[in-house]
């Protein structure tokens, strides 16, 4: 009979929740998870960027005509895929780790080789400044 007591005694308990504090628990998370949503909608949004927009990656393009070309030559076909382990063109986050060793670093690593990169990365008539420019315009950073 001490097992039939102590099991109605647990049965009782679990059905006797006090649902006030359960329904202020439910409302505190609702409230959290609308503030959170509430604040992620009112967070600036950036221009759709490359990493977002895989079908303007094609039409992105250094300003200065010869570098435009030199891009689409050498750079482009590795940098707007983003199955080739390459850092996609305009995506910020992918750049960033490269880009705190500096730019120096990243253009010596171009010249190199790199991964699955060539040396001179495809663009054998680029010079140190050529692979600067094409670097910095990769990243997003201003010409």
């Amino acid at each position: 009979m001490i097992g039939t007591q102590a099991d109605a005694t647990l049965a009782a308990s679990r059905n006797a929740r006090p649902k006030p504090v359960l329904l202020r628990r439910c409302m505190t998370l609702g409230a959290a998870v609308l503030g959170t949503a509430l604040l992620l909608a009112c967070e600036p949004r950036a221009a759709a960027t490359a990493s977002t927009a895989p079908d303007k990656l094609e039409n992105l393009r250094p300003a200065d005509p010869r570098l435009s070309e030199k891009y689409q030559r050498a750079c482009m076909t590795c940098h707007i895929d983003p199955a080739s382990g390459a850092p996609r063109t305009h995506d910020r986050a992918a750049w960033s780790q490269r880009a705190s060793l500096g730019r120096e670093a990243l253009v010596t690593s171009v010249q190199q080789g790199r991964n699955a990169m060539p040396p001179m990365g495809l663009c054998p008539d680029c010079s140190r400044d050529d692979l600067g420019a094409l670097i910095d315009f990769m990243r997003g950073v201003a010409q």
